[in-house]
């Protein structure tokens, strides 16, 4: 039975590194900590826990909403096909989520651009992503206290894609946010 016991106390302490490092903080944005176990998870990365409650929260400072009738504008001009037959409206709603994301992004791109300027580069998901904007409005977030990364390497990494030489810059003189990239297209 002690033997029993000292085994399972063994086991029980040699886990206590691991279950410690996987609650690790690893960053806090607007007030809650984001841990590493956390940044482990598909499309769960420190990047996307950092960036999407500061857009978020950006957006509805700028009170910045979608409409339908944009929703359905891109769904048009990216031909996309209409609801199968028999659906819930709780399953449209979700079908058209991912198009009233990519209206709202592009109005959180024209907005941020239109306040810090930059480098705007061609990105596929975005077609005018104004990255110059992002690295300026989060280096203000971070100064201002909304986020902070505790790792310089995680912090690195972080700002990478923001501060590294683009490859794909759209020209100056053809950035222009006043008529949607999907309207463009047509």
């Amino acid at each position: 039975m002690q033997r029993r016991l000292l085994l399972i106390a063994t086991a029980a302490v040699s886990l206590l590194p691991a279950i410690a490092s996987a609650r690790k903080p690893v960053a806090k944005v607007l007030g809650q900590t984001i841990y590493r176990d956390d940044t482990t998870k598909p499309a769960r990365d420190l990047d996307g826990q950092i960036l999407g409650p500061l857009l978020q929260r950006f957006a509805e400072q700028e009170r910045l909403s979608v409409t339908d009738a944009e929703v359905a504008e891109l769904e048009t001009a990216l031909k996309l096909p209409p609801s199968p037959p028999g659906l819930s409206e709780s399953d449209k709603a979700m079908l058209r989520q991912l198009p009233r994301e990519m209206v709202l992004q592009w109005k959180i791109s024209k907005a941020l651009y239109q306040r810090y300027g930059g480098e705007v580069i061609f990105q596929q998901a975005n077609p005018m992503e104004p990255v110059g904007a992002m690295r300026r409005f989060l280096e203000e977030q971070e100064k201002a206290g909304a986020f902070e990364i505790y790792n310089a390497e995680d912090r690195k990494r972080f700002f990478e894609y923001f501060v590294r030489p683009q490859i794909m810059v759209v020209p100056k003189e053809r950035v222009n946010y006043d008529v949607p990239w999907w309207r463009k297209a047509n």
